[in-house]
């Protein structure tokens, strides 16, 4: 659950009493009230209680690559890929990759004037993320 937090939730606390997570994953769906802000803006990062243990680190994987990542083939090439514009969390995305025995590259991608993003990339070793993190996206 955390993983799918930092990927599409934020936090919010609408009637001042009790704050509550949301978790958006359509434009359809109204903003939420008195938001704490963008995980940009706060450099959201993975906990590090979830950093500590492996297996809390691949559930935690898992909701971010279901949210903000893929698994494709690439010119006959599996690959795995996980976008985001908040750099922190891209970095940690990448460490906890290696981490786990991976072999990841991290890119900053320039969009003009708009911020960038980063891209952190799996080409080898795809089907054993696969088989360990299981994103459940299809």
């Amino acid at each position: 659950m955390v993983g799918i937090a930092l990927g599409d939730g934020n936090l919010s606390n609408p009637n001042g009493r009790a704050t509550r997570l949301r978790v958006t994953c359509d434009l359809r769906y109204p903003q939420p009230a008195r938001s704490y802000g963008s995980k940009i803006a706060q450099c959201v990062t993975i906990p590090a209680w979830i950093k500590e243990q492996d297996d809390y680190l691949i559930a935690c994987l898992r909701g971010l690559f279901e949210t903000d990542g893929s698994v494709y083939v690439d010119r006959g090439y599996p690959m795995a890929m996980f976008v985001n514009a908040c750099e922190p969390l891209a970095l940690d995305v990448g460490a906890a990759l290696t981490r786990l025995g991976f072999r990841p590259r991290t890119y900053r991608v320039e969009r003009g004037r708009r911020r960038p993003i980063y891209h952190v990339r799996l080409s080898r070793d795809v089907s054993a993320f696969v088989a360990l993190i299981r994103p459940g996206k299809s």
